[in-house]
């Protein structure tokens, strides 16, 4: 049995030996929850897991053969456990955070109530509710002619560290994802994009977004910061790249590297 314990602060707790190796708990360390406030797993991953939060503190280590416990942020498990622990707790994330933030109808402020795992329905109205995802657009923006050919990074203000990253940004209501990029690239740096093409996906658990990834080429315009979100920006080569770009984890660093594979 796995066990996908999370707290407020969006921090997974792990296991760990005396050599650093970090795994998802085997054991639960921590008081469980309220049936209603665990998620049973096993049906998503595969194997017996269950997912909830939890604020309780994790028990010390008293000798050398205890196991060690730590709440760790969610972003930096990434390097810590395999890709696919990761990605299981990223979506254990996803349930903890709707569990915990919608827990009244928002139709009639009546207490709701689990009916199927993934599901709440409200006893007074009726009404059922279900885990929202926020759709995000990212583009690499490539401006290639005869002579060069160099991709658009850019800083924004909500960038955690000092990094350049790619244009990205929400999806609105009645939109395409194409429209989407198209929008959000002119109100970013009001630059003009076309061959707009999708490349791949990722779950964004902070704390319940899709990245939906794209290529497109620019054509015409020059960077702008018209909507105050960015603060930087610079066209680079392969030669050019900066080191502090997003982590491997990412779709944005999956977007650059797909580009300096290419010849």
């Amino acid at each position: 049995m796995k066990y996908f314990i999370l707290n407020s602060r969006n921090e997974l707790l792990l296991s760990s030996t005396e050599e650093g190796k970090f795994f998802i708990p085997t054991e639960c360390p921590v008081t469980l929850p309220a049936p209603e406030r665990v998620f049973n797993m096993e049906e998503k991953v595969g194997e017996k897991a269950l997912a909830f939060m939890s604020n309780e503190e994790v028990p010390e280590c008293g000798d050398a053969h205890c196991v060690r416990y730590a709440f760790v942020p969610l972003r930096e498990t990434w390097d810590l456990l395999e890709s696919s622990d990761y990605l299981e707790a990223s979506r254990a994330s996803e349930w903890v955070f709707w569990e915990r933030s919608n827990r009244f109808c928002p139709v009639c402020g009546s207490p709701l109530v689990r009916h199927i795992d993934m599901g709440k329905k409200c006893p007074s109205c009726g009404t059922e509710h279900f885990p929202h995802i926020a759709p995000c657009i990212i583009v690499r923006i490539r401006r290639k002619s005869e002579g060069w050919d160099e991709i658009l990074l850019v800083r924004a203000k909500t960038f955690r560290r000092e990094m350049f990253g790619l244009v990205a940004g929400f999806v609105e209501g009645g939109e395409t994802f194409e429209q989407a990029v198209v929008r959000e690239v002119r109100e970013e740096t009001g630059l003009e994009v076309g061959n707009i093409r999708y490349f791949g996906s990722q779950p964004w658990p902070f704390p319940s977004q899709v990245m939906v990834g794209f290529t497109a080429d620019w054509t015409g315009g020059d960077v702008e910061f018209r909507d105050g979100e960015l603060t930087e920006y610079r066209w680079v080569t392969r030669e050019t790249m900066p080191d502090n770009i997003p982590d491997p984890m990412s779709i944005a660093r999956r977007l650059i590297e797909d580009w300096r594979r290419q010849s």
